[in-house]
């Protein structure tokens, strides 16, 4: 049944992969999908509360407040974008790499509320909590932050593994 399902998906053969390493292929794969799935649902559930967000923003210690409303809908759509990259594997190395410059950002910038704001709700997530940065929090962040540098080293070795000839896409029948 996965296998039915991942030949259904545009994936890349990565045969480069030793034999007794084959499950890479698909912690890769899970990887991308959960990631993606993180960034899609957070970006519809702050589109469904936008203003609720522009609040949240309005607490960050690196916004200025001027600038809130100017910075909510490119977050929003760069969230909406990178999550949709990770799903789809012609954009998958470049939202990788802009959902690890975005996981840098906002771990920043939840250490920092951590530290000189206390309390102020983080923006993450309004439908499934409230949250504020924790220590938990950015644990979080950085897990996800070395999830997708992961995912980019793997999909620039596949790159390179691909420029090289030595990578053979599985032709379906």
């Amino acid at each position: 049944m996965l296998c039915d399902f991942v030949q259904i998906l545009p994936v890349r053969d990565l045969k480069y992969v030793s034999e007794h390493s084959q499950s890479i292929k698909y912690v890769h794969l899970i990887s991308s999908y959960f990631l993606g799935v993180v960034f899609l649902f957070t970006s519809i559930d702050k589109l469904f509360h936008y203003n609720e967000f522009l609040n949240a923003l309005a607490g960050y210690v690196l916004t200025p407040p001027a600038m809130v409303s100017y910075l909510a809908l490119p977050i929003i759509f760069t969230e909406l974008w990178v999550g949709a990259g990770l799903l789809l594997n012609w954009w998958r190395k470049a939202a990788a790499l802009t959902s690890a410059s975005l996981l840098t950002v906002f771990t920043l910038a939840l250490t920092l509320n951590y530290i000189y704001k206390p309390g102020t709700i983080c923006g993450c997530w309004f439908t499934i909590t409230l949250g504020t940065a924790t220590e938990i929090h950015i644990a979080q962040n950085v897990v996800m932050l070395g999830l997708a540098l992961t995912i980019w080293g793997l999909e620039l070795d596949l790159t390179k593994k691909s420029a090289s000839g030595t990578i053979h896409r599985a032709v379906s029948s």
